[in-house]
Formats: C-alpha cells, structure tokens, sequence
C-alpha cells in the first residue's frame, strides 16, 4: 500500500500534513509547520516531506532569502547524511531550515514567473529574435553568414545590461493561467508542445 494513503500515527492524512507543512511557512508558522515535518517523518516519511520542503525554499522563500535559497541544496544533503547515519543532528538542520525560511523573507516571485511564461508560450507568446538580433553574432550559423566578427561580440554580444525589472508576476500568472486552463491546458506541461500540437488541442483545425 501507498504510504502515502495511511493515516500517521497521530491519525494524521500525509497529504494534509503535506499542504500543511507549505501553509505553516508561507504563513511563518514555524512551530506548526515542524509538527507536520516530524509527523511525517514519524509516519515512515521523511523523503517525502524533505522533497516538499525543497519545493517550498524555491517556491515560497525564493528572492526573499537568497541564502536560504542558494544554501538549500546543501543543506538538505548534509541533514539527508545525518538522517542515513541515524544521527539526531538532522533534526538541527531541519529546524534551521525552518526557522530561517518562516522568520526570513518570503516571495512567490519564481513560481509565479515559471507559470506566467508557461501560460503565455500556450497562449502564443514567442520570442522574436529579429528584434534581438544581437543574438546572431559569431558564434551562430546567421551571425557568420551576416559577416559579424569579434568586434561586434565585443560590442554587442558580449554586452551585459543591468534589469530594473520590477514585476512581481503576481497578476499576470492569474491572468494567463486562468485564461489557457480555461481552455483545457494544464500550464506546466503542455507549454512543452508545438505550436500545431497547440492548435489541434485548442480544436482550431476542426472548425
């Protein structure tokens, strides 16, 4: 049987205790959110709740605290080592996790960037390299045939611009997601098919 379909020993459905230990952090419910951490691991699951919690760290914490979020992936294989080991010290790691990720600053930012692209890639959204066409430099096929050299990688290709991008994404995920999901798309799998793939799915070939 699925573990994941047994009830922990304290009567507790993993799924919940699941969705639980992502609401406690969003919501900087520290004490709650290790509750369901130690229920789950109690209950024969410790993988599945260390994968929902780097899940989390990148969803939910993301730029508001780049160092949880850079360091994460160390930080859940050293607690991982000290778990294999039977050393109590994972314990430690886990709540420092805990504790930076629900006191520290939070942003939905790169979750709702991935879906919004997504969404908009459904909806039609492609990137149109003539007007960026310092893309095809000496590197590329194009570039070469366009006689571009090192100068102009020099002075184009190799150009860095810093962003003052300010968007949150936080509208423009509803907008769209609403928009395709209306249309029968799931936003975070079918931004993989091709643009004929797309049409025939929207059913714009049968009309």
């Amino acid at each position: 049987m699925n573990p994941m379909q047994k009830t922990t020993p304290k009567g507790y459905n993993p799924y919940e205790l699941m969705s639980g230990l992502q609401k406690f952090i969003r919501r900087s419910l520290e004490k709650e959110a290790l509750f369901c951490f130690y229920e789950m691991e109690s209950a024969g699951l410790y993988p599945h709740a260390r994968n929902r919690l780097l899940t989390i760290i990148y969803e939910d914490v993301s730029l508001g605290n780049i160092s949880l979020t850079n360091s994460i992936g160390i930080l859940i294989h050293r607690m991982d080592e000290y778990y294999k080991k039977k050393d109590g010290a994972w314990r430690l790691v886990l709540g420092n996790i805990i504790l930076q990720a629900c006191r520290g600053g939070k942003s939905r930012i790169a979750d709702q960037f991935v879906c919004t692209v997504a969404a908009m890639m459904i909806d039609g959204y492609r990137v149109d390299f003539d007007e960026h066409d310092y893309v095809f430099d000496c590197h590329t096929l194009k570039g070469k045939k366009m006689g571009r050299g090192y100068d102009h990688f020099y002075n184009e290709g190799s150009k860095i611009i810093e962003s003052n991008e300010t968007t949150d994404y936080w509208q423009e995920e509803q907008d769209y997601s609403n928009k395709v999901e209306a249309e029968g798309f799931n936003v975070l799998d079918d931004y993989t098919l091709s643009d004929i793939e797309l049409q025939n799915k929207k059913g714009l070939f049968w009309d």
